[in-house]
């Protein structure tokens, strides 16, 4: 699996935890030094066969055959709350879709994010349902014994023929 935009990197030393068996964090150069810290804080917890990498993408420069030619396929692509202004939508949505092309049909794109701006979500959801089939998981149902705001989105994507 990769995760794109992993920040700190939770969410995909998360995967890892639960035995994902490779996982690249993908990040600006900035992000790479406390992406790796937070790994080496958490290695004892990741079990010895999962293999973890901290790459370099950014979404503005990126294409698979720059960034990620030789890598494996991945069968899962993570986003985890990386959409908060319109100018990120575009570069986000075309790296996905050369993953999901490279990778095949088969492959998952999880997002989860929560809505910061109207012009924003609005442009990301539309882009979404253009591109891929979205199935919303219903986080109310999902969390039922929690009262969430309606800002919180839970998207799982794939190839849309």
């Amino acid at each position: 699996m990769i995760e794109l935009g992993a920040g700190c990197g939770l969410v995909g030393i998360a995967a890892a935890i639960l035995s994902a068996k490779q996982v690249t964090l993908t990040d600006l150069a900035y992000a790479i030094p406390l992406m790796q810290e937070n790994l080496i804080k958490n290695r004892e917890n990741i079990p010895a066969i999962t293999k973890v990498e901290c790459e370099v993408c950014d979404w503005f420069t990126a294409t698979w055959s720059n960034t990620f030619a030789g890598q494996e396929k991945y069968d899962v692509i993570l986003v985890a709350d990386c959409v908060w202004v319109k100018e990120l939508v575009d570069p986000l949505l075309r790296i996905m879709k050369e993953l999901i092309i490279s990778c095949g049909e088969k492959t998952k794109i999880i997002i989860s994010y929560q809505r910061r701006g109207k012009d924003a979500h609005d442009l990301f959801y539309s882009s979404l349902l253009q591109h891929f089939e979205v199935d919303e998981i219903d986080l109310d149902t999902a969390f039922e014994e929690y009262e969430l705001p309606n800002i919180f989105y839970l998207f799982e994507c794939t190839y849309k023929k």
